[in-house]
């Protein structure tokens, strides 16, 4: 009996997912290399599990399109994202409480099938992993019985050739490498093309898979869990499967990748209106950009210019805000805090450039500062532009320090304008005096007592 999983004849279209992998441990845990036995193949942290497995439920609600057929680097933390996605992907009840694969109690292993790929691996260079921590022989191996394992039983499709027979040789070049990634994308959508593939891989094959298909584009970030999809016209004559040029689709939600173009890339930041609902008294709002939730602390906000290198963001508005990345779908209402007052109404005033902080850490007018990229990388910024609407979220962090800063900032700001108020108002109350000016100095005063007995002794 076949189990392969049934192509989609109906579609109009093949659909292609290319997706990086979760959160890596080896960037949460600095220490974790020192003692691992493959340093060069870090496993997620429970975070990336986590991620990876929502990315998983989110393609499955929002793009509305069966995967058939998975395919995924070897590397361990590709694997781990290809099995918590393929369990989302594949699971008999949807939970919307569910945050990974150990909260689906029944999976459905005909919906697709999955097969490690070696032309999905990692840039074996020194670029992607340090010359210190790869094999001193240049061998990464890989027993892929035991990655196969980690899959749901009955996955795994054993019948699948690899497009690449082996690994690559280390020190590959970067662009053998970019080269290598358009090869295996465009060769596995050929070889199945009545069927939509998401490929598991790594943040170069992603951001290569992008600059490649939407032109006069330049990747420089990519986040983890990101994803581009890739769509293409396929239809049937006299037997033979004929199939149209891929274009890039952006969906509603689509969130990760940071790029600079030269032409307006609308579908990536696809402006959205930023809506505030009241939350939890743990948490003060609920922020919803098109149909994406995330539950979040707005804690402050301020203007500051965009990077250079970012001319599509125009004039921003800067939230800085703790974020859920994962927030809870069935988020209840409740009281909104003192925050999430003030964050709408600065939206409703709508104060576009009329009040501005400028702060040491946040100010890009000369470009981008080692200390400023510091801070960025701890908190998240929601960039809104002057209509309200919603152009990038960056990465989530604490932002606490942030706050105190731009909270002391503020105030300050605040006590000069008072005291500029108060020095004008005394200046102009001592040039309508025209009187003569008398100074007391200090041992002249003369108490009540003292005058009392001169007016005696006359």
């Amino acid at each position: 009996m076949d189990s392969s999983p049934k192509p989609n004849n109906d579609a109009a279209y093949q659909h292609v997912f290319v997706m990086r992998h979760g959160d890596r441990i080896d960037n949460f845990e600095p220490l974790w290399v020192s003692t691992a036995a493959r340093p060069w193949d870090p496993p997620l942290v429970q975070d990336g599990m986590i991620r990876a497995f929502r990315t998983g439920q989110r393609i499955r609600s929002q793009i509305g399109l069966p995967i058939h057929r998975v395919f995924v680097s070897p590397f361990l933390r590709c694997i781990q994202t290809a099995s918590e996605v393929v369990s989302a992907l594949s699971a008999v009840t949807v939970d919307p409480n569910a945050m990974s694969s150990k909260d689906v109690p029944s999976i459905d292993t005909s919906k697709l099938k999955v097969a490690i790929e070696y032309g999905l691996c990692e840039m074996l260079n020194s670029v992607a992993i340090s010359g210190q921590l790869a094999p001193k022989d240049g061998n990464f191996d890989f027993r892929l019985s035991d990655l196969e394992a980690l899959f749901p039983e009955g996955m795994v499709d054993h019948n699948v050739d690899m497009i690449y027979k082996e690994m690559p040789k280390w020190e590959e070049s970067v662009e053998g490498c970019r080269e290598r990634y358009v090869k295996i994308v465009k060769a596995l959508a050929d070889k199945y093309p009545t069927e939509n593939l998401l490929l598991v891989t790594h943040g170069e094959g992603v951001g290569t898979t992008f600059s490649t298909f939407y032109k006069d584009t330049t990747v420089y970030e990519v986040d983890y869990c990101a994803y581009v999809e890739l769509r293409r016209e396929v239809s049937s004559k006299d037997g033979s499967v004929e199939t149209g040029e891929y274009e890039v689709v952006f969906s509603p939600g689509q969130a990760g990748i940071s790029l600079n173009s030269e032409s307006m890339v609308v579908g990536l930041y696809d402006y959205r209106k930023l809506t505030i609902k009241s939350g939890k008294d743990y948490s003060s709002s609920e922020v919803q950009p098109g149909q994406t939730l995330c539950d979040g602390f707005c804690d402050c906000s301020v203007w500051y210019k965009p990077y250079k290198h970012r001319p599509n963001e125009g004039s921003s508005l800067s939230i800085f805000t703790e974020f859920s990345p994962l927030a809870d779908p069935s988020f209840e209402p409740g009281r909104p805090v003192e925050s999430a007052v003030e964050l709408g109404h600065w939206l409703q005033r709508k104060s576009c450039g009329r009040y501005r902080v400028t702060l040491r850490f946040c100010w890009t007018e000369g470009g981008s500062t080692y200390v400023e990229e510091e801070v960025m990388c701890g908190r998240t910024t929601v960039i809104v532009n002057a209509n309200g609407y919603i152009c990038a979220i960056q990465k989530p962090g604490r932002a606490a320090a942030t706050t105190k800063i731009i909270r002391e900032e503020v105030e300050a700001n605040n006590r000069d304008k008072i005291l500029q108020k108060v020095k004008g108002h005394l200046t102009s109350a001592k040039s309508e005096f025209s009187g003569p000016t008398v100074v007391v100095k200090e041992g002249q005063k003369k108490s009540a007592d003292q005058e009392q007995e001169e007016r005696e002794r006359l």
